[in-house]
Order: structure tokens, then sequence, then C-alpha cells
């Protein structure tokens, strides 16, 4: 209030404090002077439903949308750039006059687990079968493809593993499948979510 008002001396500060000033004052409240405030809590209440595995963050959209809203950005170049593919996919599936309906290539080299979590995620939903018979044939056409990627690339896998006495490394697919509920949040991300300086959420 001091450093507000530096025009009023400090009695006469001293003075209006406690006062009753009964309808004689207005009151101007400073748009968005709370965000600040509000982000702060929800940062806070992310967190720390993270640290108990509630936003399950095994899945990529899960753990980019976490990040997105913990203002965490350039970390998803693991998983990013097929995330926004696949549902951009989703977009071209679901508009027939399209002109890449029916014709999107599958890239070896994607990670077919992500895009097929994604498709499958959209095709789960109920209004998924309000769409056009086409589109919903366009998706398990497109989800097969996948799958042939999967089957290629386990095999080629178990190859290499047999002649190499190695365990398979197979890239672009997952060892296990994505589990219902997370198993909380790592200490990296943890640190990646916390204030540039270091210092926790307040």
């Amino acid at each position: 209030m001091r450093n507000k008002n530096r025009d009023l001396s400090d009695e006469d500060i001293s003075k209006f404090i406690g006062y009753d000033l009964h309808d004689n004052f207005n009151v101007v409240i400073e748009a968005g002077s709370n965000i600040p405030k509000l982000q702060s809590a929800e940062k806070a209440n992310l967190l720390q439903l993270a640290q108990v595995g509630s936003l399950n963050l095994d899945s990529p959209q899960n753990r980019l949308e976490f990040n997105k809203r913990m203002g965490v950005v350039g970390f998803d170049t693991e998983v990013g750039p097929d995330v926004k593919r696949a549902e951009w996919e989703n977009s071209v599936l679901e508009d027939p006059a399209n002109v890449l309906f029916g014709q999107l290539f599958v890239l070896a080299d994607e990670n077919h687990a992500i895009h097929k979590e994604i498709h499958t995620n959209r095709m789960k939903e109920p209004s998924f079968y309000n769409l056009p018979q086409e589109v919903q044939q366009a998706y398990l056409e497109h989800n097969a493809k996948h799958d042939e990627q999967l089957e290629m690339m386990k095999s080629l896998a178990l190859q290499e593993s047999m002649a190499t006495g190695q365990p398979a490394q197979m890239p672009g697919l997952q060892d296990e499948p994505l589990r219902a509920h997370g198993k909380g949040i790592s200490q990296a991300m943890q640190a990646q979510v916390l204030g540039q300086d270091g210092s926790k959420l307040q």
C-alpha cells in the first residue's frame, strides 16, 4: 500500500488501515491480476496428481498435454512428431473429400505403437460410429498398415537377436502395452516442471 501511495504520508496510511469507510469506497480489480496465482495453483495440483500416478503419463498424448499445461516446451522431440502426425492423419481420415483420403502411407520409421494408440483411441469414441462407413473402413485399413509394420519389425528384431545372441531391440515399438494407470512422475520430469531457478512451485 505504501509503494502505491507514495504521495501520502505514513501517518495518513496508518489512519486509513482498519478504518470503517462504510459506502464511501470504490474497489478496482485489475483484469488478470489473479491469473498468476491460479496458474501456480493449477501447476501445483497437476504436479501432485502426476506424483501419485493419476494422469497416466505413460501415454504420449497425456505426457504432451501435461508438459503443455506446465509450460514445458522443447522436450517432445521423441514422440511429439508422431503424435502430431497421427492426429493430422485422423483429420484426413475423417474427411472423404480430402485428396489424401484413403491414400495415407505409413513411414517405416514411425513409432507405430503411438500411432495405433491415437487412431484406436479415436475409434473407441462413441461418436466414431456416427461417421460414414467409408471413414470407419479407412481407419481400419490404416491401422492394419501399422500392424503390418509392427509385425515386420518384430520379425527383423527376432532374426537379429538370434544372429547376435542379444535381446531384441525394436525401435518404434513399446516393450509393453500402455497401462491404464501411470507409475507417477519421474525425477527427470519433476525437475523439468519446477521453476526455472530450480525452486518448487508455490
